[in-house]
């Protein structure tokens, strides 16, 4: 009987441990935006300068990177994102 007891009452703790962290989980989520990292914006100077070098023909990826300043991924997503 006192098995059965203390194994009724660790199974109340352990709900009501499960339904405060939802709570937690769920107050965290209302309170704070969806976040968003740093950085990741489009800076306009640069896609300007990517997609101007990018129409002249004249350059390789790497080149292109290399005078805007920019990754080699960021050319071709500017690249992939004029032909659409």
């Amino acid at each position: 009987m006192l098995v059965d007891m203390m194994a009724t009452m660790a199974c109340l703790d352990q709900e009501k441990r499960v339904a405060r962290i939802r709570e937690g989980l769920e107050d965290k989520r209302v309170a704070e935006p969806e976040w968003k990292p740093a950085g990741k914006g489009r800076n306009q100077a640069k896609w300007d300068k990517v997609a101007g070098l990018l129409k002249r023909n004249g350059n390789t990826v790497e080149e292109i990177a290399k005078i805007a300043d920019v990754g080699i991924a960021t050319v071709y997503r500017i690249k992939r994102e004029l032909t659409l």
